[in-house]
C-alpha cells in the first residue's frame, strides 16, 4: 500500500497466500493485518487472548508478503511481525479474518441482489464497523461505513400517514420516498401539500397530539419506533435540518460559536472543550464565516450569514442526510446562489444526501438531480428532474412548470407616460450610527435617489439585501425621517408636511408586506382586518364598511365570501393570507400600492396567481405600483420599468426584459447570473 503498487505485481506472494489461506479472506486480509500492526499502537501483550490457530497460515502468508511487497521491510522486521501475530490468541485471529472477509465482500458485492446487498450493508454498519473501531483500527471502520452507506438507502419512507391534532384530514397520505447517498432530491408542491410536514415527520418534530404512522427508515433505523430518549441521538447525527428562518431558530443569548460547541457536546461530552472550539472555528471557516466572529451573536449577522450558521449546525456531525426547508426564501438572489453553492459543495465533500424542500422550481432545477412532486400528501410524479421539467405528465406538475415559466417569460406592454403621480428628487435617508461624545457616523441607506412613477405604471426596484429597498419604501410613506430631497405626491411634499396632512395622504399610498401572517392581526377575523383601516379613517359606517369588505374579498378571489369572512389568519393558506392583505390595502381606495417582497414567500403557482390578480386590479382600478423585490426575473416580467439599487443609489434603469437580456452594470450582471432559470 505504501508503494502504491497493486498486489498482483507480486504473483509469488499472492499464490502463496491464496494457497495457504484460501480465497475467503483473500489478499485484502493480508494488507489489512499489516495495517493493524503498522497503523496502531497495539502490542503483542494487548492482543493476547484474541488470536488462535485458525489463521496460522494467514500469519505466515503475511510474513511472506511483507518480505516481498513491502520492500522497505527487512527480514528481521518480517520476523518480528510473524512473532507478533503468533503471540495473539485465537479469538482476535477469528475476528480479524471475519473483518477482512467482510471488507472483501463489501468491495465485491455488486453481483448480489438488492435485498441481499441491503442486509449485508446493514450488518456491516451496525456490527462490523463498530467492531473495527473497538480494535482501534479507525481506517477500516471508516471504509466499512463508507461502503455500507453507499448501498443503504439514507432515507426510505413507506406508506407514511400524518394527521395534525383536532383534525381528521390526512396531511400526508400514503407517502413513499427513497433517497440514496449522494442524491439531490427536490420536494416540490403547492402551498399546503405537506412538504414541511414531511421534514417534521422525519425529524419527529410534529406537534403534540399528531398521529403519524407508517415507516421512516433513516440509515436502516425506523424513527417511528424509537423512544423519546433515542430521538435526540438521531437529530443532528443521522439527519440535519436547515430551517427557512434561521433567526427564529438561533438562541439570541448564545454566541454563534457556542451554538456549534453546544451541538458537539450534546452528542459527545468526552472531548476537551478546546478541541470543540477548534472544530467549531474550522467549521465556521468552511461555511464562509471568519473564525474571528466566533463570539458574535445572531443579531449581529445578516440574513445570509445567519443561514450559513444554520448550515454549519446542520453539517457539524456529518449526517448522511440534510433536509433544507426553503433555505433561501428570505435571501436575495446573489446570497441565495452563494448559500446553495456552498451547501451543495459541502454535501459533496462529506458524502451527504440533500432533500431540498422548495416552492422555487427553477432553483430546484439548478441544484438537484431528482424531483418528487407532492400533491395532497402524496407523491404524484418523481424521477430525473430534467425529464420531468421537460415533459411533465401529471396535471399538478404541468401547472407548476407552467407557473414557473409564466413568472420568467411574461412581459408588460409599454404605457403612455402622461401623468406623474409620484416624483422623488434627490431623496436622502441617512441613519446616525455614532453617539455622543464621538463623531457622527452616517449610514447612507438611501442617497440622492431620483425617479418618477406614472399613473397606471408598475415600477420595479431590485437589489441585494441591505441596498436600501425597504428603507426607500418606508421613507415614501413617511414612516422614516429623511435628511434631504423631496417626495412630491398629489402636489404635496410628503417629507415636510405636518402629521395630520400626512395621515390624510397615507390613505392613497398603501403597502403590501412580505409576510402576510406577520402583517395581519392573529386575533382579528378576515372581515375585521379589512374594515379596520376604513373605520380608523372614519370613511364609512360599520355596516357600510362590512359591505365594502365583502366586495373586496370577491374582487381578490376569496369566494364565496361567507366561507372566509369569519376565519382567522391562522386558518388560511399563505396565498389566501396575501389576498386578504391585498384586500385590506385596497380598502382605502389608494392610488399607489407598494408591494414590498409581496410574493417572495409564496410558491410559484400562487405567485403567478397573485401577480395576475395585481395586474387585473391595476387595470380595473387604474393603480400605480412600486414593486420591491430581490428577484430580478420576476421584476423583469411583471414591471414596466426596473430600477437597480445598490448602496442606496440607483445604478441602472431599463425596461424589464431589456435589463434581463442586456445588463450593463457589474451588480446587475451578477444578479442575472445568479437568477436560476428553467430551460427553454
Amino acid at each position: 500500500r505504501k508503494s502504491g503498487e497493486p498486489y498482483i505485481t507480486h504473483p509469488v506472494a499472492v499464490a502463496d497466500l491464496l494457497r495457504e489461506i484460501g480465497a475467503s479472506a483473500s489478499v485484502i486480509a493480508a494488507g489489512f493485518l499489516h495495517d493493524v500492526v503498522e497503523d496502531t499502537d497495539i502490542t503483542p501483550e494487548q492482543l493476547e487472548g484474541y488470536f488462535g490457530s485458525e489463521v496460522r497460515y494467514l500469519v505466515e502468508g503475511v510474513t511472506k508478503l511483507g518480505g516481498i511487497h513491502f520492500n522497505n521491510r527487512t527480514e528481521a522486521q518480517a520476523e518480528n511481525l510473524r512473532k507478533m501475530f503468533l503471540a495473539m490468541s485465537s479469538d482476535i485471529r477469528v475476528v480479524l479474518v471475519k473483518l477482512a472477509d467482510r471488507l472483501h465482500n463489501m468491495r465485491t458485492i455488486s453481483y448480489l441482489g438488492e435485498e441481499k446487498q441491503t442486509r449485508i450493508a446493514r450488518e456491516t454498519r451496525e456490527i462490523y464497523a463498530p467492531l473495527a473501531n473497538r480494535l482501534g483500527i479507525g481506517r477500516l471502520k471508516w471504509e466499512l461505513e463508507d461502503l455500507a452507506f453507499k448501498l443503504l438507502e439514507v432515507l426510505k419512507i413507506n406508506k407514511l400517514n400524518a394527521i395534525y391534532p383536532n383534525s381528521t384530514t390526512y396531511v400526508i397520505n400514503g407517502l413513499n420516498l427513497k433517497m440514496n447517498r449522494g442524491d439531490r432530491l427536490a420536494l416540490v408542491g403547492s402551498s399546503g401539500c405537506g412538504k414541511s410536514t414531511v421534514a417534521k415527520a422525519i425529524m419527529q418534530l410534529l406537534p403534540d397530539g399528531s398521529t403519524c404512522y407508517g415507516e421512516i427508515f433513516l440509515n436502516g433505523k425506523n424513527v417511528l419506533k424509537l423512544d423519546e430518549d433515542s430521538l435526540p441521538t438521531i437529530r443532528g447525527k443521522e439527519v440535519g435540518l436547515i430551517f427557512q428562518d434561521p433567526m427564529s431558530r438561533l438562541n439570541p443569548l448564545m454566541t454563534v460559536g457556542d451554538h456549534i460547541v453546544d451541538t458537539f457536546k450534546a452528542h459527545d461530552n468526552s472531548e476537551p472543550i478546546y478541541n470543540l472550539v477548534k472544530k467549531a472555528k474550522s467549521l465556521l471557516e468552511k461555511v464562509g464565516i471568519d473564525p474571528l466572529r466566533f463570539n458574535s451573536f445572531p443579531h449581529e449577522f445578516s440574513g445570509g450569514m445567519r443561514q450559513r450558521v444554520a448550515i454549519a449546525l446542520a453539517i457539524c456531525l456529518r449526517p448522511p442526510l440534510i433536509i433544507a426547508d426553503e433555505p433561501t426564501t428570505s435571501l436575495d438572489t446573489i446570497v441565495a446562489d452563494q448559500i446553495m453553492s456552498e451547501l451543495s459543495l459541502l454535501c459533496d465533500e462529506i458524502g451527504t444526501a440533500l432533500l431540498l424542500i422548495s416552492h422555487d422550481l427553477s432553483m430546484a432545477y439548478k441544484w438537484c438531480n431528482k424531483i418528487a412532486i407532492l400533491d395532497c400528501g402524496k407523491i404524484v410524479e418523481s424521477g430525473n428532474i430534467k425529464q420531468i421539467i421537460g415533459d411533465p405528465k401529471t396535471n399538478i406538475a404541468q401547472k407548476l412548470v407552467e407557473s414557473g415559466r409564466l413568472l420568467e417569460g411574461s412581459e408588460r406592454k409599454l404605457i403612455n407616460k402622461s401623468t406623474v403621480l409620484l416624483s422623488v428628487n434627490r431623496l436622502r435617508c441617512w441613519h446616525d450610527l455614532g453617539f455622543w461624545p464621538f463623531n457622527s457616523f452616517w449610514l447612507k441607506a438611501v442617497n440622492e435617489v431620483t425617479f418618477s412613477l406614472y399613473e397606471g405604471e408598475t415600477l420595479g426596484i431590485v437589489g441585494p439585501s441591505g441596498c436600501g429597498k425597504s428603507t426607500l419604501c418606508r421613507a415614501l410613506t413617511g414612516l422614516l425621517p429623511t435628511r434631504g430631497g423631496s417626495v412630491l405626491f398629489l402636489g404635496k411634499n410628503i417629507s415636510i408636511i405636518n402629521r395630520k396632512s400626512l395621515k390624510q395622504l397615507r390613505k392613497y399610498i398603501q403597502i403590501i408586506f412580505q409576510d402576510p401572517s406577520a402583517s395581519l392581526n392573529p386575533k382579528m377575523s378576515v372581515l375585521d382586518a379589512i374594515i379596520d383601516p376604513i373605520l380608523i379613517h372614519k370613511l364609512l359606517s360599520r355596516s357600510q364598511a362590512r359591505e365594502k369588505a365583502r366586495n373586496l374579498l370577491d374582487l381578490v378571489g376569496l369566494v364565496p365570501t361567507a366561507m372566509y369572512e369569519q376565519r382567522l389568519p391562522s386558518q388560511l393558506s399563505g396565498g389566501q393570507q396575501q389576498r386578504v392583505a391585498i384586500a385590506r390595502a385596497l380598502a382605502l381606495s389608494p392610488k399607489i400600492l407598494i408591494c414590498d417582497e409581496s410574493v417572495s414567500m409564496l410558491d410559484a403557482e400562487i405567485q403567478a396567481e397573485v401577480l395576475e390578480l395585481l395586474r387585473s386590479l391595476q387595470e380595473k382600478l387604474k393603480l400605480s405600483m412600486l414593486f420591491i423585490t430581490h428577484d430580478l426575473s420576476v421584476a423583469a416580467g411583471f414591471c414596466h420599468r426596473v430600477l437597480v439599487l445598490d448602496k442606496g443609489k440607483i445604478i441602472e434603469e431599463n425596461f424589464g426584459r431589456n435589463l434581463l437580456n442586456d445588463p450593463q452594470k457589474y451588480l446587475t450582471k451578477k444578479m442575472v447570473k445568479a437568477c436560476p432559470r428553467l430551460p427553454n
